[in-house]
């Protein structure tokens, strides 16, 4: 049975770091893996501790190209599942998710951020992870989604 794990990780103002810690120090990839974990969701609360320029699908390609990077340099050896952010740093919706992303997908900052993950060569990516993982996310109650967006995505 496959161990996953949970790796934190936020944007310090000019790079990416670990929010895990072993000790004094940041965690490794080796960490996890004597820890029995084999596979590892890097995360970064919703979209709050990710890299942030701007609304639009060149600003989510750069931005999630530069969360790739990261991920590629730090972690190797264990297939992985990136975050696509939902919320802003000031915890505000990251691009519009109540319409189709079949539709809005040209211009999607969501869009972008994919296409600039998967512009980086890593062999050990094998998909993604949608932060707002609200089970209520369509519903009435806080209604920030459609449901085509998710089909699509």
């Amino acid at each position: 049975m496959a161990k996953f794990t949970l790796w934190w990780v936020k944007w310090n103002g000019s790079n990416y770091e670990s929010r895990m810690t072993v000790g004094s120090r940041k965690a490794t990839v080796e960490d996890f893996k004597e820890r029995g974990f084999d596979k590892i969701v890097v995360l970064d609360g919703e979209g709050r501790g990710s890299h942030y320029t701007g609304p639009y699908y060149d600003s989510g390609r750069n931005d999630g190209k530069e969360f790739a990077r990261w991920v590629a340099d730090h972690i190797s050896g264990v297939p992985l599942y990136i975050t696509i952010p939902f919320k802003r740093p000031d915890g505000s919706q990251r691009d519009q998710a109540l319409i189709s992303f079949k539709y809005s997908g040209v211009n999607s900052y969501y869009k972008g951020w994919i296409d600039g993950v998967l512009s980086i060569d890593n062999s050990n990516l094998r998909g993604f992870y949608w932060s707002y993982e609200s089970c209520l996310q369509t519903g009435n109650y806080g209604k920030n989604v459609s449901r085509e967006f998710i089909q699509y995505v």
